[in-house]
């Protein structure tokens, strides 16, 4: 329970000053062209790290770290060389040729912008584009951190690159502009690898170029990089199909997208990443010294489900009065107001489904089916591309709005076909009494939701909201209570 608190108190600290962060980048930017131009260029530099495979790798490489740790002398580190070396060689190749094809990949992503604005949002790119190296070795780092139980290390960083991203944005708008969030970006990225590597120091890690090493099981992780390369593919289609289809929506509605998606990323880091960080280190090792993971399981599970219970609820009652505290001004209009508040709402739903959907994820990765995972999520990612290509074009913003938790439920669907097709003794009751109450308060939001999307937010609504949180919120704060309460002597 300490470490959760731990974990949270930073993630809360971090969300906070990403709240700040927001809040300067709409006051100055607002719904404008011009951080549409920034998002765009911020989402390609994503694509190009999604292709490096880092982030799925480096889940696939914690159970391999701990087993080798078992073992004697330096082999866990040793590993981690290896895996570094092979992956930063395929990472610079993808780096040069996306920055010689920049020109046209820009343009296939955002069809809907003018010449002169792809122009700029290509500058951007290629000077974003070489922290993907930082990234790539950020990704494994803070995974072997985690194993290492240095839990703290990455959401303490995140508040400080939050700190220092208010700073320069505030420090240098007026003479860079746009370009003040690009050095931001290099700044904290250059920040946290030096501050994972000064950790890892301590750990007695040390880099160094590892062509070969027989004690590593190099086929399992080729394995895991055919199925996370086509995972990876049909992830980064779906992604250029939204963002293409998001800029011939009108003005400022990617920017509206973009600006809640990164407000409902800090919030899903806050409540859900603490659990999933700590149960996932648990889990992993508990496998691997043939240990049941059965209790740990249930228990992470009920707790992202009463989180994220409270978090829908807390969204539909009070997000539009949020987002008018944080956002509202003259560069962030009423119609946007209104957008962003039915975007944060079909967001809330996703963080839940997300939350569910990386419970079973760790578990089947520790179970060694990380291949079958993606496979499967290859065919979800695939679905959601060609359904995101039918709702934008024949529905608009109204068919944005639901592609937000559908990519989840796809994703979930894929995780569960392969959970329930492990020969394991894991059984949970979905239908329990307990369980039942927090779908019972989550049904009651998603309607309250869809009935305030209709209406005029006025006082008397905030008064109804307050009485109906304190009285809905009740039953998932107490059954947080249950799971993690402090015993005596224990």
């Amino acid at each position: 329970m300490k470490i959760i608190l731990r974990l949270f108190s930073f993630k809360f600290l971090s969300a906070l000053l990403g709240i700040g962060y927001s809040i300067l980048q709409v006051y100055y930017f607002g719904s404008s062209r011009s951080i549409e131009i920034f998002f765009a260029a911020q989402s390609l530099v994503y694509v190009i790290t999604s292709l490096t495979q880092t982030g799925q790798l480096a889940e696939v490489f914690l159970p391999v770290y701990h087993k080798l740790k078992l073992l004697s002398g330096q082999l866990h580190f040793d590993a981690l060389n290896y895996v570094l070396t092979k992956i930063l060689f395929f990472g610079a190749f993808f780096i040069v040729i996306a920055f010689i094809l920049a020109p046209y990949i820009i343009e296939l992503l955002i069809p809907g912008f003018s010449d002169a604005d792809r122009e700029t949002a290509v500058d951007v790119f290629r000077v974003l584009v070489p922290l993907i190296v930082l990234e790539i070795a950020g990704n494994f780092f803070v995974v072997v951190l985690n194993g290492e139980r240095k839990f703290g290390r990455a959401e303490f960083l995140s508040a400080v690159n939050s700190g220092l991203n208010i700073l320069i944005l505030f420090l240098f708008y007026e003479l860079l502009g746009i370009w003040s969030l690009v050095l931001s970006l290099i700044i904290a990225k250059v920040l946290q690898t030096a501050f994972y590597l000064k950790n890892l120091f301590d750990l007695g890690y040390r880099p160094q170029i590892i062509k070969a090493m027989d004690a590593f099981d190099s086929r399992h992780f080729l394995n895991a990089l055919k199925s996370t390369l086509l995972y990876t593919v049909s992830t980064q289609g779906y992604i250029f199909v939204l963002t293409a289809g998001t800029s011939f929506l009108p003005d400022g509605t990617y920017a509206v997208f973009k600006h809640v998606q990164n407000l409902a990323k800090k919030a899903q880091g806050l409540v859900v990443q603490p659990f999933i960080t700590i149960f996932f280190t648990d889990i992993s090792d508990q496998i691997a010294n043939r240990r049941p993971v059965s209790k740990i399981f249930e228990k992470c599970l009920r707790s992202i489900l009463s989180i994220s219970t409270l978090t829908i609820l807390y969204i539909v009652l009070f997000g539009y009065w949020t987002l008018d505290i944080i956002w509202g001004g003259s560069k962030f209009s009423d119609s946007d107001l209104n957008l962003a508040f039915i975007f944060l709402g079909f967001n809330s739903f996703a963080i839940a489904i997300s939350g569910i959907n990386q419970v079973y994820r760790k578990y089947c990765v520790s179970m060694g089916v990380s291949s079958q995972l993606y496979i499967a999520w290859t065919f979800g990612q695939l679905l959601c591309g060609v359904l995101t290509y039918y709702l934008i074009y024949s529905f608009g913003v109204e068919g944005l709005k639901f592609i937000i938790p559908l990519n989840g439920v796809l994703l979930l669907t894929g995780t569960l076909v392969v959970f329930n097709r492990l020969s394991s003794t894991l059984r949970i009751d979905y239908f329990s009494f307990s369980n039942a109450g927090l779908y019972l308060v989550i049904g009651i939001s998603i309607y309250s939701f869809f009935m305030f999307e209709m209406q005029t937010f006025t006082s008397q609504h905030f008064v109804l909201s307050v009485l109906a949180f304190l009285v809905l919120a009740a039953y998932p704060l107490f059954t947080l209570y249950r799971l993690y309460q402090i015993k005596k002597g224990g």
